[in-house]
């Protein structure tokens, strides 16, 4: 009997980085999981519009700190003015400092980070976070 795993509750996520190998491999990585649809931005701008068409389905956030246009955080932060709940994994290649610096910004504008990780990303790391705590949708 095949074993689920909680990020199989995950139906559809919005994967920011604006390095297209970075963006695929999450969006193959996630689609491996049990994610039913992954929608995809190179930069904080196109995030903006995707996350605005599809707000009601977004129930996953992994967003680079790093990109043209509007970085993460200036993204986290429209977020932030939306009030979305949705959980949110950050994910950089900054100094760890920048990178933990970033959470606790996210985490006190509310919200809901579930964890960090560095590029290149630790799938096993990023499995790890996805199936940890309740989520439902």
């Amino acid at each position: 009997m095949p074993i689920v795993t909680v990020c199989d509750t995950y139906k559809c996520a919005l994967v920011i980085d604006d390095d297209p190998i970075h963006r695929e491999l999450m969006r193959a990585f996630l689609t491996s999981r049990g994610t039913a649809r992954v929608l995809t931005a190179a930069d904080g701008l196109t995030a903006k519009q995707q996350f605005a068409a599809h707000a009601a389905e977004i129930d996953l956030l992994l967003c680079d700190l790093n990109m043209p246009e509007l970085d993460g955080v200036e993204f986290q932060t429209y977020l932030s003015g939306l009030g979305v709940m949705c959980p949110l994994i950050i994910v950089s290649g900054a100094n760890p400092s920048v990178v933990k610096a970033a959470e606790r910004l996210a985490a006190g504008h509310g919200l809901n980070v579930k964890g960090a990780l560095r590029k290149p990303i630790d799938y096993q790391a990023l499995g790890a976070l996805l199936s940890t705590g309740a989520h439902t949708t």
